[in-house]
C-alpha cells in the first residue's frame, strides 16, 4: 500500500504506536506496480485479476495482477485504436479503431471474429451492457446490437465524447448535454451542461458525474434530471474520471499528472486528497470493483497499478441447512463447525475446505442449543431431549418433560435450560442430578464462570449460581425485555448479555453488579461473542447488522450489514475468522480486528486515510475530515486523536472530538497519553473538555481507560481539569441504594471493584438525614508509601489552579489519605517531643554521660538515614520543601554540637550550638501544628507571609545599610559599625536612642529623614503586604488546608520504604448528607473567587480611568 511505513516489523516493536508515527511522520508514498507498455494508453478495463490496457497504436496488453506480470500482448491490425470493451460472459475482448471494423478476439489474442458497424462515420466509444453492444461516433449517432438485432438513432446534435452505464446508458457531448436512455435506447432524459461534457461516470444509481473543459465537475440526479452541484477547480485540465467503490469519492486524472480524489458531501471545492502519479499527463484512470486497486495510464507510456487498501480472504457463505440456523459450536482445535437450526439437522462442516463433513439426524424438531464435551458433541432441542454425540453417533440420550432451549457445560456438569425456567443439571453420562428452579419463563442462554452459573431468561432477569451447593447466589433485573444470549469473559470477570429491547449490558462483579448500558442497535439483538484474541465483541441483530466492540473501553468501533437476521456468532481460536448464523446460511467473516498486517476499518481508500494522516503530522493546516470520522488503523488501533495528538493539532482534537472520533487507547497509549508525553498541553486541554461528554454519550469506560494519566494532571494548569474531576465523581443513583440513613460525618471508603456496598459505610438504621453516595469512576493509587501515592501528592502539591482543590473528589482523597496517615503523623509527633526532651536533659544535666551522648547519636542517626532516603527517591521535591531544610540543619547542628562536647570545644561555641539546635528542633514540632485543622492554615500563612516579603526585605535590607553608611560617616567615624547598624535596625521597629543626635544638626535632620523612610514608610508598606497576604490565604483558605494535607501525608510516606512497591489502585467512595455537599466548600470557593474577580476589575477600572483623565488633560492643553 506505502513504501515508507512498514507492516509487519513494527507490529512487534516495543512501543509499535511511536514508532509507526514517527515512521508516518517521514513521509507516505502510495505504492505501485508500474507497467512500461511502449506506447500511450486509450482505454483501460479490468476484469477479476486481470487487466486490459488498450493502446493507441492498436495493441492490446493483458495483465495478470496477481503475479504482476503480463500475459499477452497482441496487435488488433488497426493504425489507431479508439475504443475498447470486455463481454465477460463469452470471455471475448472487442475492439473498434480506424477502420471502423468491431473485432473480437479471445484473451490470448486470436480474433474470433470481425464485424462492420452502422455508422457512417468514426466510432468512438463503445461498451457492452447485458449482452448489448453500444456504440457512438462523431456525428452524434449512438447505436446497439445484440444478437441479429440493432437500432442507430441521432442522439446528439455534435460529437459523442464519452458513454457510461449504471442500470442506464448515458451519453454526453460537444453539444454540453447530457443524456440518458434505457437499453433499449428510449430517451429518458436530459441535462446541460454550459462546458462540452469530456467525461462522465456514475456514482452510484442515483448520481452522475461529469468532467467539462478546464476543471468544471458537476454532479447530476438522474431520476429528476437536474444538477445537484458544481465545482469550478483552478487545477489543471481534468482528462479522465472514475468512481471508486464507494459511492463517495470520485477520482480524476489530470494534466499535471496528479490523481485526485473528490468528496462530493464536502462543502469545499477544493479535492479531497492528491498524489502525483505519473511523470506525464493522466489520460485514462479506473478502479477496480472492490476498490482495493486504481489503475491509471498517462502521456509517459506507463500504466500504474496503485493499492488503496489491503487484500483481505473473501468472504464465504456455507450452504446446507433448509431452514433457519440456531446455533453454532466450534470443536477445541478449530477444524470442524457443527451447526443445528430448524431443519432439525446438525452439519459437520470441515473449515479447511468449506465443505460439509456429516450431516447428523436424531433430533424431530428445532435444535435450538450445541455445546462441546471434550471430544464430544451435545445437543438440546424443542422436541425436549438432550443428546451426547461421540465420534457424530448418537451416544446418550435423555428426555425431558418440557422444551430444551439453551445448553453449556463446565468441568463436571451438563447444564440445560427448559422452557418453563428450569435448569437440568447432569454429569457427564447424562444422568440428571439436579433441577434449578427460579425462573418463571424460558431460560435462554447459560454459561459458566468463576465457579459459578449464569442464566438468562424470558422473564428479563439473570440468575447466579454457585457450582459448588447449587444455590441461587443473586438476581439481576437485567433488561426490560427477554434476555436472548450471555458471554462470561473471563479477563475481566465481567458478564455480557443482549436481549429483545435493542441493548447489550455489561455486568462487573459486586453485589449488586455494577452495569452498563451501550445502545447501538435498532433492533433486537440475538448474538454475542468475543473475537479470537479476546479484545473485541460481536453482537448481531435481527435486521443482520453486527457490530464490533472494544473491550477495554466497551465502544462500538465498526459494523457489518449481512441484511438477514443474525442467530448466533462464533469465532475461531486459531485464526483470525468469524463465523456468523444468519438465516440458513453460515457468513465465514474475516476478524480484520485480529489480522496481523497493517490496515485499516473500514478497508476502503487506506492510502487516502495515511496520506491524510501523514499530513497532520507534517504540520500542514488541513481541516478535519468528517469522511475518516471512523477510521482505525489495525491492528495498533490508532486513529485521528492519536495522530493529532502527535502533533500537537489541538484546534484539530477540538474538532474531532467535536464530531465524536472515537476515544480509545492504543497498545496501552491512548491519545491523552500521547499528547503529555509530547508536552501538548493545550491538547490535552481539549481531550478533558470532551471527555466527561464521550462518557454521557456512549463511552461510559473512558474515564477508566485514563486513570494511569490522571496523576499527571494535577500539576499542570489546564482549563477543563476541574470539570473532569467533577464529572469523574458523579453522585451514584442506583435502586440498591438507601436515599436515608443515620450519618454524623462524610464517610469516606476504599473499594477494590466499583460497586458501592451500602453496609461498607456503617450506615445506622433510621431516616434521619438525606443521604447521597459518590463513587470514582476510575481507580486511584491510594495505599500510602506505595510510588505512585507518592507521584499523586507531589503533583497534587505542584498544582496552582484552586478551583481543582474545591471538587470533592479531591477533597475526599486528600481526606482519606490523611485518615490513613494520621496515627503515623500523631507518632511522628510524640517522637519529635521526646527527642527535644532528651536533648534538653542532654545539654542541661547530662553531657559528662557517655551512653545519654550515644543513645543521642543514634536517635540523630536514625533522623540522618530517613532524610537519606528521601533524597534517593525525589531529590527535586527534597529541595523545594523547608520542613526538609529544617530537617537536616536540625541533624547537622546537632550532631556538631554533641561533637563539639566531645571534643572539648569553648563554651560560648557550645552554647551557640546547642541553641541552634533548640532553635531548629523546635521549628520542626511547631510544624507538627499542622495536624490541627484550626491551625493548619495559619502555618501555611507563614510561609505565604515570607514568600511576599522577600522582595520588600532586600529593600528594607539596603534602605538600612544606607541609612547606617549615613549615621556611620556622620559621626567621625567615632562609634562602631555594627552598633550604629543596630540601632538603624532597632529604629525600624520604634526603638529610638537619641543620645547621640542632640548637638548636630545635620545629624537630626538624617535622623528625621531615616525615620521617615524606614518605620513610616517601608514598615507601613510591610504591614499592607502582609495584609494581602492574608487576604489571599483567606480567599484560598481550602487551597491551604489542601495542600497542607498533602504535605504531611507525604511526610509519612517518604518513610514507609516497605510499600514502595504496592501500587495497588482503589475505587474512592463516599457517603454525605445531601445539604452538607450542598452548602459546603464549592458555594463558599465561588463566592471568593468572584469577589477577587470583581477585585481585579476594579482595579483595572481605575487604572484606566486614570489614563484617560491624563490624556484628556493632554488634549486639553
Amino acid at each position: 500500500m506505502f513504501s515508507s511505513v512498514p507492516y509487519k516489523s513494527i507490529i512487534y516493536e516495543s512501543n509499535p504506536v511511536t514508532e509507526f508515527i514517527q515512521a508516518l511522520a517521514k513521509g507516505f508514498t502510495p505504492f505501485s506496480n508500474t507497467i512500461h507498455v511502449g506506447h500511450e494508453t486509450k482505454v483501460l478495463k479490468v476484469l477479476e485479476d486481470q487487466l486490459f490496457i488498450g493502446l493507441k497504436n492498436g495493441e492490446v496488453v493483458v495483465y495478470d495482477l496477481t503475479v504482476s506480470v503480463i500475459l499477452k500482448k497482441f496487435k488488433t491490425n488497426e493504425n489507431k485504436l479508439f475504443s475498447m470493451d470486455i463481454d465477460k460472459n463469452n470471455s471475448l475482448i472487442l475492439t473498434i479503431g480506424e477502420s471502423g471494423q468491431i473485432k473480437y478476439f479471445d484473451y490470448e489474442g486470436k480474433m474470433i471474429k470481425n464485424i462492420q458497424s452502422n455508422h457512417k462515420n468514426t466510432v468512438k466509444n463503445m461498451l457492452i451492457f447485458d449482452g448489448c453492444l453500444y456504440l457512438t461516433d462523431i456525428d452524434g449517432f449512438l447505436s446497439y446490437r445484440k444478437d441479429d438485432k440493432g437500432k442507430i438513432i441521432k442522439g446528439h446534435d455534435n460529437k459523442i465524447t464519452c458513454l457510461a452505464k449504471y442500470g442506464k446508458i448515458a451519453t454526453g457531448g460537444n453539444d454540453c448535454c447530457i443524456k440518458i436512455w434505457d437499453e433499449d435506447l428510449n430517451l429518458l432524459g436530459e441535462m446541460r451542461s454550459t462546458r462540452f461534457i469530456r467525461k462522465i461516470c456514475f456514482l452510484g444509481e442515483k448520481v452522475l458525474v461529469s468532467a467539462g473543459k478546464k476543471s468544471l465537475f458537476c454532479a447530476w440526479d438522474v431520476e429528476k434530471y437536474e444538477i445537484l452541484r458544481e465545482i469550478q477547480s483552478e487545477e489543471n485540465w481534468i482528462r479522465s474520471i472514475s468512481a471508486s467503490n464507494c459511492s463517495e469519492y470520485i477520482i480524476s486524472g489530470t494534466n499535471d499528472a496528479c490523481v485526485r480524489y473528490w468528496h462530493f458531501d464536502s462543502k469545499s471545492g477544493e479535492a479531497f486528497e492528491s498524489f502525483v502519479a505519473h511523470d506525464g499527463a493522466v489520460t485514462s484512470i479506473l478502479a477496480n470493483p472492490s476498490g482495493s486497486l486504481i489503475f491509471t495510464a498517462s502521456k509517459d507510456r506507463t500504466v500504474k497499478v496503485w493499492q488503496t487498501c489491503r487484500e483481505v480472504k473473501v468472504n464465504t457463505k456455507l450452504l446446507g441447512h433448509t431452514d433457519t440456523i440456531t446455533c453454532l459450536s466450534l470443536t477445541d482445535d478449530d477444524l470442524f463447525l457443527y451447526s443445528a437450526g430448524a431443519d432439525t439437522n446438525i452439519i459437520k462442516w470441515d473449515l479447511k475446505t468449506h465443505s460439509i463433513s456429516k450431516t447428523i439426524k436424531g433430533h424431530e424438531q428445532t435444535i435450538t442449543g450445541l455445546a462441546q464435551l471434550e471430544e464430544k458433541l451435545i445437543s438440546v432441542s424443542e422436541d425436549r431431549n438432550i443428546i451426547i454425540w461421540k465420534n457424530d453417533l448418537l451416544y446418550k440420550k435423555s428426555r425431558l418433560s418440557e422444551y430444551l432451549l439453551s445448553v453449556c457445560i463446565s468441568s463436571n456438569y451438563i447444564f440445560a435450560g427448559g422452557r418453563g425456567g428450569s435448569i437440568y443439571i447432569f454429569d457427564k453420562n447424562l444422568q440428571l442430578i439436579k433441577e434449578l428452579t427460579g425462573h418463571f419463563n424460558s431460560v435462554s442462554s447459560l454459561v459458566t464462570g468463576c465457579n459459578m452459573l449464569f442464566s438468562a431468561s424470558y422473564d428479563r432477569t439473570i440468575k447466579t449460581w454457585n457450582l459448588d451447593s447449587f444455590e441461587l447466589a443473586y438476581t439481576i433485573k437485567a433488561h426490560s425485555s427477554a434476555i436472548k444470549k450471555l458471554c462470561f469473559v473471563s479477563q475481566d470477570n465481567k458478564l455480557m448479555s443482549v436481549s429483545c429491547d435493542k441493548t447489550l449490558r455489561v455486568w462487573f462483579e459486586g453485589d449488586p453488579p455494577l452495569e452498563i448500558c451501550l445502545k447501538e442497535h435498532d433492533y433486537q439483538i440475538n448474538a454475542i461473542s468475543l473475537n479470537s484474541n479476546g479484545w473485541y465483541t460481536f453482537t448481531g441483530d435481527s435486521k443482520g447488522i453486527v457490530n464490533i466492540w472494544c473491550n477495554q473501553e466497551l465502544v462500538k468501533l465498526g459494523k457489518i450489514d449481512l441484511g438477514e437476521p443474525v442467530h448466533d456468532i462464533v469465532s475461531l481460536k486459531t485464526d483470525p475468522l468469524c463465523l456468523i448464523a444468519s438465516g440458513n446460511k453460515i457468513y465465514m467473516i474475516s476478524d480484520l480486528f485480529a489480522e496481523n498486517q497493517l490496515m485499516t476499518i473500514p478497508n476502503k481508500q487506506s492510502f487516502l486515510y495515511l496520506l491524510y494522516l501523514s499530513s497532520l503530522l507534517k504540520g500542514k493546516s488541513i481541516n478535519f475530515k468528517q469522511p475518516f470520522r471512523d477510521y482505525i488503523v489495525v491492528p495498533l488501533r490508532i486513529n485521528l486523536l492519536h495522530i493529532m495528538a502527535f502533533a500537537n493539532d489541538f484546534q484539530g482534537i477540538r474538532e474531532a472530538m467535536k464530531n465524536e472520533v472515537k476515544f480509545f487507547s492504543s497498545s496501552g497509549e491512548n491519545p491523552l497519553r500521547i499528547a503529555l508525553d509530547q508536552g501538548s498541553f493545550q491538547c490535552v486541554d481539549a481531550i478533558l473538555k470532551y471527555i466527561p461528554i464521550y462518557s454521557k454519550k456512549g463511552s461510559p469506560f473512558i474515564f477508566k481507560s485514563i486513570e494511569n494519566e490522571f496523576i499527571e494532571l494535577f500539576s499542570l494548569n489546564l482549563k477543563n481539569l476541574p470539570t473532569l474531576l467533577n464529572e469523574a465523581f458523579p453522585i451514584v443513583k442506583s435502586k440498591h441504594l438507601p436515599n436515608f440513613g443515620v450519618i454524623k460525618c462524610t464517610t469516606v471508603i476504599t473499594s477494590e471493584t466499583i460497586n458501592i456496598v451500602p453496609d461498607s459505610f456503617g450506615l445506622k438504621e433510621g431516616a434521619k438525614d438525606a443521604i447521597e453516595f459518590h463513587g470514582c469512576v476510575f481507580r486511584l493509587p491510594l495505599n500510602i508509601g506505595s510510588k505512585d501515592c507518592n507521584s499523586l501528592l507531589r503533583h497534587v502539591l505542584k498544582c496552582e489552579n484552586p478551583e481543582v482543590f474545591d471538587q470533592i473528589l479531591v477533597q475526599k482523597m486528600l481526606e482519606y489519605l490523611m485518615r490513613c496517615a494520621y496515627k503515623y503523623l500523631v507518632l511522628m509527633s510524640i517522637l519529635n517531643f521526646c527527642s527535644i526532651v532528651l536533648l534538653f536533659l542532654y545539654f542541661s544535666y547530662f553531657k559528662e554521660y557517655l551512653s545519654f551522648t550515644v543513645f543521642i547519636m543514634v536517635v540523630n542517626g536514625f533522623y540522618f538515614i530517613n532524610e537519606v532516603l528521601q533524597m534517593v527517591q525525589s531529590w527535586e521535591y527534597y529541595s523545594a520543601d523547608f520542613w526538609n531544610i529544617i530537617d537536616g540543619l536540625r541533624i547537622f547542628c546537632t550532631f556538631y554540637s554533641v561533637c563539639a562536647i566531645l571534643s572539648g570545644s569553648s563554651e560560648n561555641t557550645i552554647t551557640n550550638l546547642t541553641s541552634l539546635t533548640m532553635l531548629f528542633n523546635m521549628i520542626r514540632f511547631i510544624s507538627l501544628f499542622r495536624l490541627f485543622e484550626g491551625t493548619r492554615y495559619m502555618i501555611r500563612m507563614i510561609f505565604e507571609v515570607v514568600s511576599d516579603i522577600s522582595s520588600f526585605l532586600l529593600v528594607l535590607l539596603m534602605t538600612t545599610l544606607t541609612i547606617t553608611i549615613s549615621f556611620y560617616f556622620a559621626n567621625n567615624q567615632k562609634s562602631d559599625f555594627e552598633t550604629i547598624f543596630l540601632q538603624s535596625y532597632l529604629m525600624n521597629f520604634g526603638q529610638i536612642d537619641l543620645t547621640n543626635y542632640q548637638d548636630n544638626i545635620f545629624i537630626k535632620s538624617l535622623f528625621f529623614f531615616a525615620l521617615f523612610l524606614n518605620p513610616l514608610v517601608m514598615m507601613n508598606l510591610l504591614i499592607a503586604t502582609m495584609g494581602d497576604t492574608f487576604s489571599r490565604i483567606q480567599a484560598t483558605l481550602v487551597i491551604s488546608n489542601y495542600k497542607e494535607i498533602a504535605s504531611l501525608v507525604l511526610e509519612v510516606s517518604s518513610f514507609m520504604l516497605w510499600k514502595r512497591n504496592k501500587n495497588d489502585k482503589v475505587y474512592l467512595q463516599c457517603c454525605t448528607k445531601k445539604e452538607a455537599s450542598t452548602f459546603t466548600g464549592s458555594l463558599s470557593m465561588k463566592m471568593k473567587k468572584m469577589k477577587l474577580d470583581v477585585d481585579k476589575l476594579l482595579q483595572i477600572s481605575n487604572e484606566n480611568s486614570a489614563k484617560l483623565d491624563k490624556i484628556i488633560e493632554f488634549l486639553s492643553k
